[in-house]
């Protein structure tokens, strides 16, 4: 099952737990897996937009966080490394092309991305 949710970057919640409160993992698998990303490269896709993964084998849920902070996004993934989800590929191959990114740094609820994910997956 595929998620894709909309968050607010809380100062009394970490960006791990609030991955590993929406998609059923332990905040310290989350954190290890995002730490061990970045140690391979920048995971910045724009200036005020950044990519962090959360790649693990035998995940139940895949997905998307959207995690808007006071100057920046976090498009958080979400996949299973042995089967990674077709509509999140297509989903993110959208949102990192230019005109993706421009509506990405539009969206500002989660009705907003649930609209512009139906509409990326419709025409794919």
């Amino acid at each position: 099952m595929d998620k894709y949710i909309f968050e607010t970057m809380n100062e009394q919640v970490s960006r791990s737990q609030l991955v590993a409160k929406n998609f059923n993992l332990m905040p310290c698998v989350v954190e290890q897996a995002i730490t061990q990303r970045n140690q391979i490269g920048s995971v910045q896709i724009a200036d005020d937009i950044e990519l962090p993964h959360v790649v693990l084998p035998n995940l139940s849920c895949q997905g998307i966080l959207l995690l808007r902070g006071q100057r920046n996004l976090q498009l958080i993934m979400v996949i299973d490394e042995q089967y990674p989800s077709e509509n999140i590929i297509t989903v993110l191959d959208f949102f990192l092309s230019g005109i993706g990114l421009k509506k990405l740094r539009t969206i500002r609820n989660q009705q907003e991305l649930t609209h512009m994910i139906k509409e990326v997956l419709k025409h794919a």
